[in-house]
């Protein structure tokens, strides 16, 4: 698309989203844009500020979604919350991961706006953070919430608490729509055990009875829309007896190289449509020591679709092998279980071409539609037939990035990705309005 054709398409769209907005929230309800941009930024803060980091063994979301429950309440609306000992089904679930990790306190949140029975649409997020990584590396509190340089500061920041942000604001500003007969319902959620528990936090949701017509998942990066996912898992070796640091560190050396290897080897698997441009294209085996226990290795694997688990098991019984030879006796081998699974939307949903068209007028450049690195939305599009896209705002790249040490949020990549959810969010809600506008 040209420059001028481009400019053309942002003008009539901003014109469009003028009347829509009109037409759709009266203006006396309208809420200032420059006081939604303060609420959504001094949200971020506060959720930042809120420690929600998930473990192998459990999790402390507690404390951060109770402050999105009550937000909700305060906005006026009704919120519900579910533990896992609402939904006995959970622990026997083949998908479940850890049935008997520690979950009591760890509450999943929704409200909804429309008629119950209305086609819905799901717009999530998770509340969980990774544990804080590397923490010599920090130059800043985890927990920091400041604003420095026109970012925000702190674990979550961009994995996965902006999310929260976008999804409160929106409340904040289509509050008066609770007044209005619709046609359609949109549900909003904030889930638990995202980060340690595989695909937990949607199973979970499920489960509960949370159905849609499609999923709208605000976790991603480099404002990529996301029709799909890579599978794969961690496999972790474990020294069998005590080892020398030195045999440790050769070993670690040789299985990065091999690791490294691998994922160039198999990055030409990546030539199918929307997979291209995935994210981990280039790194498909990474190699990392346990920061809890130095002496274990982890090896974080991408499965690509069509490839069994079994085909995986091989490819990575040959690296180890080729790595240590016969050295690789001195560990016990073991995988973390469910692995997640490649998935595809399993239809198009009307919402992908309204936030392909909102990104393409927010946008310098077309937006990209790719796939996802490993995530549990593919409980939605393989196991429910609910389409699930995910879209997000973080930078992938550079220090600062999700699931690294000074990990922060730009305000003006979380103003862009607000707009963008926002005005794809209200269209599909309205879609009478569309052809009100095409007229």
């Amino acid at each position: 698309m040209g420059n001028h054709t481009l400019q053309k398409v942002r003008s009539q769209r901003k014109n469009l989203t003028n009347i829509l907005f009109g037409f759709i929230i009266p203006l006396t309800f309208m809420v200032e844009k420059n006081d939604l941009e303060k609420y959504l930024v001094t949200t971020l803060q506060t959720l930042v500020r809120i420690p929600s980091q998930s473990f192998p063994g459990g999790g402390e979301e507690e404390a951060v979604q109770d402050y999105l429950a009550s937000s909700i309440v305060s906005l006026g609306y009704d919120v519900h919350t579910f533990e896992v000992s609402d939904v006995p089904e959970f622990r026997d679930h083949p998908l479940c991961h850890g049935p008997d990790r520690a979950y009591k306190g760890r509450k999943t949140v929704f409200t909804q706006i429309g008629p119950p029975e209305a086609e819905a649409l799901l717009v999530l997020a998770h509340s969980d953070t990774v544990p804080i990584a590397m923490p010599d590396q920090w130059k800043f509190s985890p927990f920091s919430g400041d604003i420095t340089e026109g970012k925000v500061l702190g674990l979550g920041a961009c994995d996965d608490k902006w999310g929260m942000a976008v999804i409160l604001t929106l409340l904040k500003e289509i509050a008066s729509l609770k007044h209005r007969a619709l046609n359609k319902r949109i549900v909003f959620a904030s889930t638990i055990d995202e980060e340690s528990g595989v695909c937990n936090g949607t199973l979970l949701l499920k489960l509960y009875g949370i159905d849609a017509a499609c999923a709208l998942y605000l976790d991603g990066a480099d404002f990529q829309i996301c029709v799909g996912n890579m599978g794969g898992s961690n496999l972790y070796l474990q020294p069998k007896s005590l080892m020398s640091k030195n045999l440790s560190d050769r070993h670690a050396e040789a299985l990065e190289h091999s690791c490294r290897a691998y994922s160039r080897d198999r990055s030409a698997g990546f030539d199918i449509p929307y997979f291209e441009a995935n994210m981990v294209r280039e790194k498909t085996v990474q190699f990392r020591r346990n920061p809890e226990d130095n002496r274990q290795f982890i090896i974080h694997f991408y499965t690509l679709p069509g490839e069994t688990r079994q085909t995986a098991q091989r490819w990575l019984n040959t690296l180890i092998e080729q790595a240590l030879g016969d050295d690789r006796e001195l560990y016990a081998a073991t995988y973390r279980e469910p692995w997640f699974e490649a998935s595809f939307i399993p239809k198009t949903p009307s919402l992908l071409p309204i936030l392909k068209d909102e990104a393409r007028a927010a946008l310098p450049e077309e937006p990209t539609v790719t796939t996802i690195s490993k995530q549990d939305g593919f409980i939605f599009n393989n196991y429910f037939n609910i389409p699930c896209i995910s879209f997000g705002v973080a930078t992938s790249t550079g220090e600062g990035t999700f699931h690294e040490p000074n990990e922060h949020m730009e305000i003006g990549r979380l103003k862009t990705g607000y707009g963008i959810i926002r005005n794809t969010v209200l269209r599909w809600l309205e879609d009478r309005l569309s052809s009100e506008l095409e007229r």
